[in-house]
């Protein structure tokens, strides 16, 4: 969660309001405009998409 609002916050011009916590999930909120949020969301998706590690069985 941590790593995807970091790069959330590097990749656009918004600011980080709350992180919830939720198990595996979680929920990033983020003000700034339309477009940076959307840019900003991006990254953080492709974050999370580039953590390896084994998969669950």
């Amino acid at each position: 969660m941590v790593f995807a609002a970091n790069e959330a916050e590097k990749a656009a011009n918004v600011k980080l309001v709350e992180v919830r916590p939720y198990g595996a999930f979680g929920r990033l909120y983020l003000a700034g405009d339309e477009a940076e949020i959307d840019a900003a969301s991006q990254a953080a998706v492709a974050a999370i998409e580039s953590i390896t590690g084994v998969a669950e069985k």
